[in-house]
């Protein structure tokens, strides 16, 4: 259990905290709670090959039928 000096030290830097300020920074913060992209807008992730994807899907989607 937290000390209320404890608490006081955690708020203070808290508010010390600015968050991301690059537009970069911002866009990486956003996908913080990716966890498995099931339901997720945007399928490949920034480092994938759309291309890439379509292509394993299409493969797959071609066995399955």
């Amino acid at each position: 259990m937290p000390t209320p000096r404890r608490i006081a030290a955690n708020r203070r830097n808290a508010s010390k905290s600015t968050g991301p300020r690059s537009p970069d920074g911002k866009a990486r913060a956003a996908r913080n709670a990716l966890k498995h992209g099931l339901t997720a807008r945007v399928i490949a992730l920034p480092h994938e090959d759309p291309g890439h994807y379509e292509a394993v899907r299409g493969e797959l989607s071609a066995r399955l039928r």
